[in-house]
């Protein structure tokens, strides 16, 4: 398609060299005077597009015509009544240049459409159009011009900035244009402070994943530490004293449950890759979010809601989310599920051997996975020798490892934090 652009620019720019040809031709020609005007017309007739290239003008040479006592001569090709006019003139209904000119204006851009079609006119461009063309045209300008908006937000104008926050939080939100939440994610986070306020909003937003992808760039905001290796693009953290709400907290575990944030948004992993790690350092300050996530229905909301109320030691939903790992140790339809919550307990230390005892005595018989995990697991949290073959024999979570301590098969272990020396 851009060579048939490039090829019209060739076609066009030859019609207008055609038409400056015929103009130059008409300019040699002998200017005559005498011509009609036609007949009157109002003045907003030449604001007229059409009017801008076709003289409404009669041209009739009237040099033959007799006048009459008032010094007015009749136009036998129109029916004007008019004194004749003393202007010497060529006459010519087309304007022939101006149309030559709006053929080369054409047929300029057509030339360079490659050049307008990467960006590269980006850099040149004023703040405020690169800023309308974004919030007029969505996912249809080249990503120069977004990187162009990135590259220029320190140094843009207050109101420059609230206006490319507008811009970014709503393209934040579920759409069908790939990849522009990542670019919106990039900009909220290097706009700040300037850009929580817009933030905070988008955390009441009816949108689901505009509520998650803010929560995500406020939770970086709040905690620079937080990795930003599936996030954000920009490698450095922002220094921000800021104080989350506390819906904040509510949007995170949200985010834990199963949900249709994932690769295709545009930000390079799901909801959870942020919220787990943020709610497991924040865990008391959640508690009425994360006691509701213990009741939920959704099961991988309610095991990482156990799993950062059982690690962060939390003051009183501790032994609830022990509780529920144990339980999580039995076989069901995923494999991870048994495997983090193995590992959880691992994290959490000794505290949690009394539940684990305590699910082996509820067990039918000591040869369900449950009983067999949770009985090589005190076995390891105590530091009792076992054999080899021992341990093979307990651990029948999955047949590709025998060591759930290392397993890492999804994204779903590698939330959890590294070991702590000396439980490798």
């Amino acid at each position: 398609m851009t060579r048939w652009i490039e090829h019209a620019a060739i076609v066009l720019a030859g019609l207008a060299c055609a038409l400056l040809f015929l103009l130059l031709l008409r300019l040699l020609t002998p200017a005559r005077e005498a011509l009609c005007r036609g007949p009157a017309r109002q003045w907003y007739h030449s604001l007229l597009p059409w009017h801008w290239f076709h003289s409404p003008r009669c041209d009739y040479d009237l040099s033959g015509s007799i006048p009459d006592a008032a010094g007015q001569v009749i136009c036998p090709e129109c029916g004007t009544r008019q004194v004749r006019s003393t202007r010497r003139r060529r006459p010519a209904r087309w304007r022939t240049g101006r149309v030559a000119l709006v053929l080369l204006l054409i047929a300029l851009p057509c030339w360079k459409v490659r050049w307008i079609r990467s960006g590269n006119w980006a850099p040149y461009a004023p703040t405020s159009i690169l800023l309308t063309l974004e919030e007029s045209f969505p996912g249809y300008i080249p990503w120069t011009v977004c990187d162009e908006l990135l590259s220029r937000e320190p140094g843009m104008s207050q109101v420059s900035r609230a206006w490319l926050a507008r811009v970014a939080v709503s393209e934040l939100a579920s759409d069908e244009i790939s990849h522009n939440s990542a670019w919106a994610s990039d900009v909220l986070y290097a706009a700040a402070p300037s850009s929580i306020p817009a933030l905070e909003v988008a955390l009441r937003s009816e949108d689901f994943q505009q509520r998650m992808l803010a929560a995500m760039v406020l939770m970086r905001l709040a905690d620079p530490t937080l990795s930003t290796r599936y996030h954000l693009r920009s490698a450095q953290s922002i220094d921000v004293d800021y104080s989350p709400p506390d819906n904040l907290y509510s949007v995170a575990v949200e985010g834990l449950a199963d949900n249709s944030i994932d690769w295709t948004t545009g930000v390079y992993g799901t909801d959870a890759d942020l919220a787990f790690p943020y709610l497991l350092r924040n865990a008391e300050h959640a508690t009425p979010e994360l006691s509701a996530g213990l009741d939920s229905h959704d099961t991988q909301q309610k095991l990482l809601c156990a799993a950062i109320a059982a690690m962060s030691h939390h003051s009183t939903l501790r032994d609830r989310g022990i509780e529920y790992l144990c339980r999580s140790l039995g076989d069901d339809d995923e494999t991870e599920n048994a495997v983090f919550a193995y590992q959880s307990l691992w994290r959490t230390g000794d505290v949690v051997l009394p539940q684990l005892e305590a699910t082996i005595a509820a067990e039918p018989n000591e040869s369900t996975q449950r009983a067999r995990t949770a009985l090589l697991l005190i076995y390891r949290l105590r530091g009792t020798a076992i054999t080899k073959a021992e341990s093979l024999r307990l651990y029948t979570i999955s047949a590709h490892n025998d060591d759930p301590n290392h397993l890492v098969g999804s994204w779903l272990i590698r939330l959890l934090p590294p070991l702590a020396k000396g439980q490798e």
